[in-house]
């Protein structure tokens, strides 16, 4: 009897919780999900594991917090931030191109002379900036990643960009819209 007594009243207790948690009616519900897919953190850090897997989960987030801080700041996109770097370093910190480009962004040595490259939050940033400046001076994002590629001099003077050119502004640009849910 008193084992009855003591199930009955935990399948209550237990019930009562249920019913009542925010987090289990959202789950019931399907809000649970929905707001996961949409919860900016989780989509970031799931986009940069797709390109990253093995990336160390303080990588991660460090990385996830300066492009929103980045983000903000310079009133950039955050999944636009995320496409460059994406396309430029597949979120490798410490990524060096054959032309010597550095880190995250992959900023020439000329851009890294005041800060650590391989420090995440000053790459992006330094980055982030970098391509404020070319959207300021070119007006849509297709001539600033150009710029942000072959140098801003090169894409004032020529009207015809370099195939390698052509193809980093469309794997960004495919990022991007990955990233916001346009459908190719």
């Amino acid at each position: 009897m008193v084992i009855r007594r003591f199930l009955i009243i935990t399948f209550l207790a237990l019930s009562l919780f249920f019913l009542t948690s925010p987090a289990v009616l959202d789950f019931v519900t399907g809000r649970y999900r929905e707001g996961l897919a949409n919860d900016p953190f989780i989509k970031i850090e799931k986009f940069i594991r797709s390109h990253y897997p093995g990336i160390p989960q303080t990588d991660l987030e460090e990385i996830t917090i300066a492009v929103l801080e980045a983000s903000a700041q310079y009133h950039i996109d955050s999944y636009l931030i995320l496409s460059l770097i994406a396309a430029e370093s597949s979120f490798r910190k410490t990524a060096v191109s054959r032309n010597g480009a550095r880190g995250l962004t992959q900023l020439m040595p000329d851009k890294c002379q005041d800060f650590d490259w391989k420090d995440i939050k000053a790459n992006v940033f330094r980055g982030t900036e970098f391509l404020r400046q070319q959207l300021d001076r070119f007006g849509t994002i297709q001539l600033a990643l150009a710029a942000y590629n072959a140098g801003p001099t090169r894409i004032a003077r020529s009207e015809e960009w370099p195939r390698e050119t052509r193809n980093y502004v469309q794997k960004v640009t495919g990022y991007y819209q990955e990233l916001i849910g346009v459908q190719n």
